[in-house]
């Protein structure tokens, strides 16, 4: 059986996680199920060691040619449209999710990890790239899912045609949290009730042992003497906040609150990615914040910053080591209360709030649009203060969410074995 994830990567953590989720949980299920996921061209050796089999769109050298001259690159598209109807159907829509089912051939599954990729904030890109896949598995009676993710909302009127049309195909949508339930049951004219909706998978994601974060803390010689506290900063918080760089009201606030771990609260921090490129990809990343806060930090040598690329395994077993996180990143807060570390959320969706709510932690959750510095240390300090009782929350918590995710993916292997002796 060949299934298909969508939305994932090796770059994002979060990402890499739900894919490795989904591998595995499906994997156990479904014995003879191979997995493939579209990433990036530079990501394809992630992919291989992952025992993931790579899709992605990269042009051949003789196709590169043909863009220069006026015309020519919409014949390979031609050629390809005469031989393959899905692919012919799809091109009129996305060209990169034609290529990608010109590539991958049949496909008995589709499963959508996107995380928060549907929604006013990021317009109808997303769904435009999805369609041609939900078109293919409509034809096919092949099932498309949308595992637990962020949804909406949906008030622009593209987005929210797209959205509608998206709902209309039939696949499989759960949300994972009541905000996100709530678009989706307003947007299909439902009850909140009729919306499907489980944990965030990555919760289910296997980390690296103990002993990996411990090194890596050990290399720069943190909790040793001291606690230590993390601190996430998230790419799209900086590009959505005034100003640049040492400027940017974002990053005033990060370096703010360092220094006042550092001085008032007497502990040693890590700034450290959830966002890291891999090698050759030369776009900014979450270490370019790290290195930014880093470098106006009062004491300095008692902050340091993750510079290099590691796995999600990797990432995930350092924030277990942590004594309180404060991020910005959705997944680096996932995998540090699955592991009962207490958390502070600097966010810019109502995905954070809805993440930290069932913890007993929503007032530790500050929106973008409210970073007052004054408030946001306060809000720090009481955190601190109160960590040992929120931790034993969170452990509470995160055993229920575990077993609400078996009984999904046991669910979701059933309802793809459904499909499986069916042909068109």
């Amino acid at each position: 059986m060949k299934i298909l994830i969508r939305g994932a990567g090796f770059e994002n953590k979060g990402a890499e996680a739900m894919l490795r989720v989904a591998q595995r949980e499906l994997g156990k299920r479904i014995p003879d199920a191979s997995f493939y996921a579209t990433v990036s061209p530079l990501e394809a050796p992630y992919a291989y060691r992952a025992g993931i089999v790579p899709l992605f769109y990269a042009p051949s050298p003789r196709m590169q040619m043909l863009r220069t001259i006026p015309f020519a690159p919409k014949v390979p598209e031609f050629l390809l449209a005469k031989k393959n109807p899905d692919f012919a159907r799809a091109v009129k829509i996305h060209t990169k999710a034609a290529y990608e089912i010109n590539a991958i051939g049949a496909v008995d599954a589709v499963l959508d990890v996107s995380g928060f990729s549907y929604s006013d904030s990021w317009g109808s890109g997303g769904f435009k790239y999805a369609w041609p896949w939900l078109e293919y598995c409509q034809l096919k009676n092949k099932p498309y899912i949308f595992l637990p993710q962020a949804w909406g909302p949906f008030e622009k009127v593209e987005v929210s045609q797209w959205a509608k049309k998206l709902c209309s195909a039939g696949p499989m949508i759960i949300s994972r949290d009541d905000e996100s339930s709530k678009y989706l049951a307003k947007l299909q004219g439902i009850s909140v009730g009729e919306v499907l909706q489980s944990p965030d998978i990555a919760f289910r994601f296997l980390g690296d042992p103990t002993s990996v974060g411990r090194s890596i803390l050990d290399e720069f010689g943190l909790g040793v003497d001291r606690p230590v506290i993390g601190v996430v900063p998230n790419m799209r918080v900086y590009e959505r906040s005034p100003g640049a760089g040492v400027g940017n009201h974002y990053i005033k606030l990060l370096v703010a609150l360092v220094d006042y771990c550092i001085s008032s609260l007497n502990v040693d921090v890590l700034l450290l990615p959830n966002e890291i490129k891999v090698p050759g990809n030369t776009g900014p990343d979450d270490r370019f914040l790290c290195s930014i806060v880093a470098s106006q930090i009062q004491n300095p040598a008692r902050c340091h910053a993750v510079r290099d690329y590691f796995s999600a395994e990797a990432i995930k077993s350092v924030l277990g080591q942590l004594d309180l996180l404060i991020a910005s990143r959705f997944h680096s807060l996932v995998f540090a209360l699955g592991q009962g570390v207490p958390s502070v959320a600097l966010g810019w969706s109502h995905k954070y709030q809805e993440l930290l709510r069932p913890f007993k932690l929503g007032k530790f959750v500050v929106d973008h649009h409210r970073f007052d510095i004054g408030n946001v240390i306060s809000l720090v300090g009481e955190s601190w203060r109160e960590r040992n009782n929120n931790k034993k929350n969170i452990s509470i918590e995160v055993a229920g969410i575990k077993e609400s995710i078996d009984y999904l993916f046991d669910n979701l292997s059933k309802y793809i074995e459904k499909f499986r002796n069916y042909k068109i």
